[in-house]
């Protein structure tokens, strides 16, 4: 979906943006310190290079990431989770078409689905999207997830995608992305049927939306 070529008006709030992991493989080829504050505005930097390319407005809300986190109590999780949805209806209105990750693998990812699933039941327009690189590392169960959705009263929803220009977008994320994520993620979203690149998203039935 390119609803940024569309003319919408796009805005993203990154949560979990204090941390200090990097991926060891990452494809800027250099190695860096785990420290808290130079890669949380590392991350940050990176982000603002896509928005030279795009678009989009963003904020942040500066939460820790798991490995900071001491542990991932029932109560921690339930603390993230009211503060959160307090902030986050304080933002955006039933009027406004919102997206939240699957919640696949990643904790953190996890706990931002079930907000938005919150949002969901609330009436809100809410679509998930696919955690990527986790939906295509291969260790996902697709058929089981189906499942899960469709009891959730989702649907899928496939969009072609412009995967030279995704790439190239991916890419920026120097400190985060590795090339073997990168191969995953093209690789996930190519279909044998026409030779084509897709990306899926998951809706509710009943919300009517113009992709």
């Amino acid at each position: 979906m390119d609803l940024i070529n569309k003319d919408k008006s796009i805005h993203i709030t990154y949560l979990f943006t204090v941390s200090n992991w990097t991926n060891p493989n990452a494809i800027s080829g250099l190695t860096y310190p785990k420290d808290e504050a130079t890669i949380s505005q590392l991350r940050k930097e990176e982000e603002k290079s896509i928005i030279t390319k795009l678009n989009y407005t963003c904020d942040f809300f500066d939460l820790h990431d798991l490995p900071l986190r001491f542990g991932n109590r029932a109560v921690d999780e339930q603390t993230i989770f009211n503060e959160v949805t307090k902030r986050l209806q304080t933002t955006i209105t039933k009027n406004d078409l919102v997206f939240f990750p699957l919640g696949l693998d990643h904790a953190d990812h996890i706990i931002t689905h079930k907000i938005g699933l919150q949002f969901m039941v609330a009436g809100y327009q809410v679509i998930f999207y696919e955690d990527l690189p986790y939906a295509a590392l291969g260790n996902c169960d697709h058929q089981k997830q189906h499942s899960i959705l469709k009891k959730q009263g989702l649907e899928p929803v496939i969009v072609d995608v412009d995967i030279h220009k995704k790439m190239d977008l991916l890419r920026h994320y120097e400190s985060q992305m590795s090339q073997t994520w990168l191969n995953h993620i093209r690789n996930y979203s190519y279909s044998v049927k026409d030779n084509q690149y897709y990306e899926r998203y998951w809706k509710p039935a009943d919300l009517n939306i113009n992709f």
